[in-house]
């Protein structure tokens, strides 16, 4: 019996070579320190590439004008090639998110990456070839397979915590202010227009190579990156939104459509009304990047979220510039600047930043993620069409001065209704009674309307001022 007592002690405590085991499985090997190194430059290098990635995008905006210089584009050449991008883009983005995840993030993005560059090649060829052709085929090629936000994302997920010390937001905010500014000094010392797109194409090429081959000295994490949700999750949860949550991004629509029309317009105003310098251009495209993510956040929070006088001024201030829109060029370039940023820039920046807010606190908490997308999804949407509105409300209007109001107006009315009746369907019946009333009436080019309006504020402030003391 006794003997049995010493074997099942024996049997419950460890031997001497187990413990020993278990303590040098704990003991840090160097390996892992290797794999934290190498994924620290690979951080690097990925936020490194998203730069480069922003710069060479948006780096055309300011020398917007040479494009239409180069390649004979119409209305419906810029729909067909705004189409060939938009709807390749929507189709293709499941299934390339299946991709990714089946990959992995980083190849995936260096691939979005060359692409990009394939079709900025293309664009270059098609300027300097003056061929609509391959300029619609570019727009193509960029819609099919460039993902490079969601890519990114996933990209960031592999590389575990060593992506976590870079502010994203900030990091893309600097890089599209840079790009802003590069873009006008290509403007100013390349060749032509389509050696400027060159060296973009071959700048995002040389990227794409090396962050490839970065990514093999770095060991990558899951590869289904479960922190970041898919395309697949992201539907499903839209097509079980009632009609109602639609209504959220009412406001934010609108904002962002009235904004972009006046913005999509600074490049041609800049350049062919006061031969600004592309330098110039884009300091002031620069400008009205920082008024929007500088300026309106750091305005809002000194005021309070939702200051009401705040959002009435700002409204107020929109529809203003709205009706000001065909004089706005017409009295120098010290009040041209001072009237789009006044009257545009600043108050859009921060009714846009105060709906966008209000629109993704409606859903719930669990749903922030998808809200957040579909916010991003509503202003990229409406970024990206309503300038093809804008130049449609021209070639019908062609021989009216005030076509850029007619289009803007209702916006603005209707932004202003919902500010003051939070109704959607009043909002929406204010944008087409407007509408119709602006464009049925003849067009307003008398300046003296500037002395009637002006004359009519200030007797309503002198008004305001005796009430209320």
């Amino acid at each position: 019996m006794c003997t049995q007592m010493v074997g099942a002690m024996e049997k419950q405590t460890p031997s001497p070579g187990r413990r020993k085991r278990s303590v040098r499985t704990d003991t840090p090997k160097d390996f892992p320190r290797k794999e934290v190194i190498g994924q620290n430059y690979m951080s690097l290098g990925l936020e490194i590439a998203k730069c480069i990635d922003i710069l060479v995008t948006a780096s055309p905006l300011p020398i917007i004008t040479l494009y239409t210089a180069a390649v004979p584009l119409s209305l419906w050449s810029l729909a067909l090639a705004q189409a060939l991008y938009f709807f390749p883009q929507l189709w293709s983005t499941v299934i390339c998110d299946r991709f990714a995840r089946r990959f992995n993030g980083i190849t995936t993005y260096t691939a979005t990456l060359i692409a990009t560059a394939i079709s900025s090649f293309i664009t270059a060829n098609a300027l300097r070839t003056h061929s609509l052709f391959l300029y619609l085929l570019a727009r193509f090629v960029n819609g099919l397979f460039r993902h490079a936000l969601s890519f990114s994302a996933l990209a960031a997920r592999e590389l575990s915590d060593a992506s976590k010390g870079y502010d994203t937001q900030k990091i893309s905010i600097f890089s599209l202010m840079a790009a802003m500014l590069f873009g006008g000094i290509l403007g100013e010392y390349a060749t032509d227009v389509a050696a400027a797109i060159e060296m973009l194409a071959t700048m995002e090429f040389a990227t794409a190579v090396t962050l490839m081959l970065l990514s093999f000295t770095c060991t990558r994490g899951t590869r289904t990156a479960p922190g970041v949700t898919s395309v697949e999750e992201y539907k499903n949860w839209l097509l079980r939104q009632p009609y109602s949550c639609i209504s959220f991004f009412v406001p934010t629509a609108l904002c962002v459509s009235c904004a972009s029309m006046s913005q999509c317009m600074y490049p041609f105003i800049d350049r062919q009304v006061f031969q600004l310098h592309y330098v110039f251009i884009g300091i002031h495209m620069a400008a009205v990047i920082a008024i929007e993510a500088i300026v309106a956040p750091v305005l809002i929070k000194r005021c309070g979220e939702m200051n009401q006088w705040m959002i009435h001024t700002c409204a107020a201030f929109l529809l203003f510039g709205s009706w000001l829109s065909p004089w706005v060029s017409d009295n120098g370039l010290l009040l041209y600047l001072g009237a789009t940023m006044l009257f545009t820039d600043l108050p859009a920046a921060i009714l846009g930043v105060v709906f966008s807010s209000v629109a993704e606190n409606s859903f719930k908490t669990s749903d922030r993620v998808f809200s957040s997308n579909l916010h991003r999804h509503v202003k990229q949407f409406c970024k990206q069409w309503s300038p093809i509105l804008l130049i449609f409300v021209h070639s019908m209007l062609i021989d009216r001065q005030d076509a850029t109001r007619v289009v803007l107006m209702p916006f603005s009315v209707g932004l202003v209704t919902i500010i003051l009746t939070h109704q959607i369907k009043r909002a929406l019946a204010a944008i087409f009674v407007s509408g119709w009333a602006i464009g049925a009436f003849s067009s307003l080019g008398d300046e003296g309307i500037w002395v009637t309006l002006i004359s009519t504020i200030g007797l309503m402030m002198v008004g305001r001022s005796t009430g209320e003391t």
